[in-house]
């Protein structure tokens, strides 16, 4: 039976390192977060941050992952126009969505239209974020990924 040794340094090793650091700095970032916070400041950024995890699981289900699982067969540049129109009407639909969540979460939230304003740019950054990690996974830039998570938390 033939062993071959594990590289630390392939495309798997590394997207399982990468999975580690996004998790774990996650993980570490809420609980350092909560603690120094309180629980009533926290809370506020929670139902925030709930906003930007909706809009991400609508990113991340009908974008990043169709790009990362069906798509293989074929090349980037003819994904390319889907992927454009899909983000484009993501990112207009933002900015209802906030104004939305704003005007229903308005008793427990003390929003000015700097916060609404906040809550778009956070909103785009993060998407934004996880959408350029998913191209450069689709294209095999793990080093770059892995850069990009290391920056994102440091």
């Amino acid at each position: 039976m033939d062993t071959k040794p594990v590289s630390f340094l392939n495309p798997k090793s590394l997207g399982a390192f990468e999975q580690l650091l996004n998790s774990g700095s996650s993980f570490v970032f809420f609980i350092v977060a909560a603690r120094i916070y309180g629980s009533l400041e926290f809370s506020e950024f929670a139902v925030i941050f709930a906003a930007v995890q909706f809009i991400h699981t609508i990113v991340s289900m009908w974008i990043c992952l169709p790009l990362l699982t069906f798509s293989h067969d074929l090349s980037f540049s003819k994904l390319k126009p889907d992927i454009t129109k899909k983000v484009l009407c993501v990112y207009i639909f933002v900015p209802f969505f906030c104004i939305f969540y704003v005007f229903a979460f308005q008793a427990l939230l003390d929003f000015t239209y700097k916060g609404v304003f906040s809550l778009i740019f956070a909103i785009l950054v993060f998407n934004t974020f996880d959408l350029c990690k998913v191209i450069l996974i689709r294209i095999g830039l793990m080093y770059q990924v892995l850069a990009a998570q290391i920056l994102k938390w440091s």
